[in-house]
């Protein structure tokens, strides 16, 4: 039965393939047809308004800025000279790179068949006359660890290609919510799953090559088995292959938390990147103000006209000010 996984999932996924072919390109071109028609148009609307209000410090340099953005995350959308492929091209590399020189599929038929032959050696060992219940058990419990370990594997590497796959699909509409502010959390929220699918076939791809290595070994020892310890092969092999399931499994929760984290941390970047660009723009435009305001007191200062100098008061008088009241009490009444 060798190929069986790797044909399994060739079949799926072409099936799936086929159907999602063209949602990318027709998301883009509905989505290229609503930003053209009604979501541009509103923008450069509002932002006038806010013009007009007085509301915007630098009115040209941001509204050029955001519709460059725009645009920019548009050439995304719609694929426009291929980068959207690029994309998805560079994702389905990176997931391959990281399972190594032999897909996961590949290598759940390496177990298999080694599994089988495993199975095989230990039940020739059995020289019962009638029934062989010793060499049975023993390919029982080879084949139940085994089919654990392979059943878990593949259902958790079909479920994550089948997901990455719908969200290439639908990229482009994750890619869109990067334009607004409140819809970030989306594209977050898509980039999680997608590191999560690399993350599960990078685990599971090194998972599998232990167990590999582990099973090579048994194989060794069992061509050097007596009668008295193949039955315990049989159930270090079972243990083993039956801790790698456990082992696939935790991998899997653990691709899901670092890919989580890694999401997080990118929402985060941006949140900061935009609170500092925020900064950035109160800091000048309160500068300015303050520029402004000193350019005026200095021209009203310089407007100001000039009075002329007081002239000195005469020494009695000075005199008079610089007595004590009391005294000048008495002279007043004097007079």
């Amino acid at each position: 039965m060798s190929g069986i996984f790797v044909g399994l999932n060739s079949h799926i996924m072409e099936g799936f393939d086929s159907v999602l072919t063209s949602v990318a390109a027709d998301t883009g071109g509905w989505m290229a047809h609503l930003f053209s028609v009604a979501v541009l148009s509103l923008y450069i609307t509002w932002r006038a308004y806010q013009t007009m209000a007085g509301k915007l410090v630098r009115p040209f340099e941001e509204i050029v800025w955001d519709v460059s953005r725009m645009l920019i995350i548009m050439i995304f959308v719609t694929n426009a000279g291929g980068y959207l492929d690029l994309v998805s091209d560079a994702i389905t590399g990176l997931r391959d790179g990281f399972s190594g020189d032999a897909s996961i599929w590949a290598r759940l038929d390496t177990v298999w068949e080694k599994a089988q032959a495993l199975g095989e050696k230990l039940y020739s060992y059995d020289d019962s006359t009638y029934v062989a219940l010793k060499g049975t058990l023993a390919q029982f419990l080879v084949w139940a660890g085994v089919m654990l370990l392979v059943g878990i594997t593949a259902i958790i590497n079909l479920i994550a290609e089948l997901v990455m796959l719908l969200m290439l699909a639908t990229a482009p509409i994750f890619i869109y919510c990067l334009m607004w502010s409140w819809f970030r959390d989306m594209f977050s929220n898509w980039l999680r799953i997608i590191l999560g699918c690399i993350l599960t076939s990078l685990f599971s791809g090194i998972a599998l090559t232990v167990v590999m290595d582990y099973l090579d070994y048994i194989l060794a020892g069992a061509t050097k088995a007596s009668d008295a310890n193949y039955l315990t092969l049989a159930v270090q092999v079972f243990l083993g292959t039956a801790g790698a399931a456990a082992v696939m499994v935790l991998t899997y929760k653990l691709a899901e938390a670092l890919a989580g984290a890694s999401a997080q941390g990118a929402a985060q970047a941006l949140a900061a990147s935009g609170v500092g660009s925020a900064r950035q723009s109160a800091s000048s435009a309160a500068g300015a103000v303050g520029d402004k305001a000193s350019q005026n007191l200095n021209s009203t200062a310089a407007q100001r006209p000039r009075l002329p100098p007081r002239p000195p008061a005469p020494p009695a008088m000075r005199a008079a000010a610089a007595a004590p009241p009391f005294q000048r009490m008495q002279e007043r009444y004097q007079r």
